[in-house]
C-alpha cells in the first residue's frame, strides 16, 4: 500500500511539472501571451461603490475576443477611439485574466481571452454557476467595429448596443441576451432558458437562434441570408426582412412571424403533429422557402 502511494506522489509531481513546462513554453513562443493593458477612461465607470478595474488593448494584432464568465452581466458598446477598452467591477472571490492566444489564421491575428477564476471555493457550488453570493460583477466593453466575440456565461446577461461585428457567438443557461442596433456579418445565439431579443438588428450572413424554454423576440431586422430557429417550449414572435431561407424547428413553442418586405418565399417542408399551422402569403415558386416542424406548437407566418 505504501508502494503505491509513493507511486501516486511521484506521478503527481511529474504531471506539474510537464504542466509548468508546457505553460512555460507557451508563454515563450508567444502561443499564450498575458497582456495587462493600461488604465482607461474611455467607457463609463459601472454603477457600483467597489472598486473598478479598466484595461485597454490595441485590436492591430487581435480579430477575435472571447469572454468566458459565469454570473456576470456584460454590456458592449461601440469604442469611439478604435480600441478596446474593458472595465470591470473587483471582487474578493474571482480574479480576472486577459491574455491573447496566437491565431492559427492566414491573417495571423490572434484570440483576446477574458475570463475569470474563483478565488473563493466557498462562493461556488458544484460548477453549474450556482454561488451562495449573488452580488456578480458587471462588465462593460467598448468595441471596434470588424471583430469577430464569443460570449459564453451561465447567468449573466449579454447586452449588445449600437456595435459592428464580424461573427458574433452567443451562448448562456439562464442569461438573456439583448441586441439593439447591431450589424453582424454571422450570428448565432445559444440558450438554455434565457430569453433572445434582437431589436433593429442587420445581418448579413447566417442567423441561427436556440433555445430550450427561453422566449425569442425579433423587432424590426433585417437578415440578409438564412434564418434557423430552434425551441423546445419557448415562444417566438416577430417581425423581420429575410432575404435567405427560414427554418423553424418547434416541440410545443407557438410562432407567430412576420415576414412583411421580404423577398417571396414559398412553402418547403411543412409538418406538424398536433399544433395549428397558418402560413399567409408564401408563393407556389421563390428563390426562398420556409421550412416548419413542430409536434404541438401554433405556428403562424404572414409574408
Amino acid at each position: 500500500m505504501k508502494k503505491f502511494v509513493k507511486i501516486l506522489v511521484i506521478l503527481g509531481i511529474v504531471l506539474c511539472l510537464c504542466g509548468g513546462i508546457v505553460t512555460a513554453a507557451g508563454y515563450i513562443g508567444g502561443g499564450l501571451q498575458e497582456l495587462t493593458g493600461k488604465a482607461s477612461s474611455s467607457i463609463p465607470a459601472v454603477q457600483s461603490a467597489k472598486a473598478q478595474e479598466s484595461l485597454t488593448f490595441s485590436p492591430n494584432e487581435i480579430g477575435r475576443l472571447e469572454f468566458r464568465l459565469n454570473s456576470e452581466n456584460i454590456a458592449f458598446r461601440s469604442s469611439d477611439d478604435g480600441q478596446i477598452h474593458i472595465r470591470y467591477v473587483k471582487r474578493d472571490d474571482v480574479t480576472y485574466t486577459a491574455y491573447q492566444e496566437q491565431g492559427a489564421a492566414s491573417d495571423g491575428l490572434g484570440t483576446l481571452v477574458f475570463t475569470r477564476k474563483d478565488t473563493s471555493s466557498s462562493t461556488q457550488l458544484f460548477h453549474f454557476g450556482i454561488e451562495y453570493d449573488d452580488d456578480s460583477a458587471d462588465v462593460q466593453v467598448a468595441l471596434p467595429k470588424g471583430l469577430s466575440v464569443d460570449v459564453f456565461t451561465d447567468s449573466g446577461d449579454m447586452e449588445f448596443s449600437g456595435v459592428a461585428i464580424a461573427a458574433l457567438s452567443v451562448s448562456t443557461v439562464s442569461g438573456d441576451v439583448d441586441l439593439t442596433n447591431v450589424q453582424a456579418d454571422d450570428l448565432t445565439v445559444g440558450t438554455t432558458s434565457g430569453d433572445i431579443d434582437l431589436e433593429h438588428t442587420t445581418v448579413s450572413g447566417e442567423t441561427n437562434l436556440e433555445t430550450t424554454s427561453g422566449e425569442l423576440d425579433l423587432e424590426d431586422c433585417t437578415l440578409n441570408g438564412p434564418l434557423s430557429i430552434s425551441s423546445v417550449s419557448g415562444d417566438l414572435e416577430g417581425q423581420a426582412i429575410v432575404s435567405g431561407n427560414v427554418t423553424i424547428g418547434t416541440t410545443s413553442g407557438d410562432v407567430e412571424l412576420e415576414l412583411s418586405g421580404s423577398p417571396a418565399h414559398s412553402a418547403g417542408n411543412i409538418s406538424t403533429t398536433s399544433g395549428e399551422m397558418n402560413l399567409h402569403g408564401l408563393q407556389a415558386q421563390a428563390d426562398y422557402v420556409v421550412n416548419v416542424s413542430t409536434v404541438s406548437g401554433d405556428v403562424t407566418i404572414r409574408h
